[in-house]
């Protein structure tokens, strides 16, 4: 994909590698692969931020505290 390699090649104008690739189907949208990302990043983020709460609910029920 050499093509796709340099920058600034064409003035912005898509190489032929890149219409035959979009032509096949093999690129992605950027905007929706960063809307995609960031909804994981988001669910992790909440996952992170419930450990704290899940591990002390847990410690006290081992320790038989209500």
């Amino acid at each position: 994909m050499q093509g796709l390699a340099r920058c600034g090649e064409g003035a912005g104008r898509p190489s032929a590698e890149l219409k035959a690739a979009q032509a096949r189907g093999s690129l992605l949208d950027a905007e929706a692969v960063e809307r995609e990302w960031s909804d994981v990043l988001g669910m992790v983020r909440a996952g992170m931020l419930a450990v704290p709460s899940r591990a002390g609910a847990i410690c006290r029920g081992a320790r038989g505290d209500a």
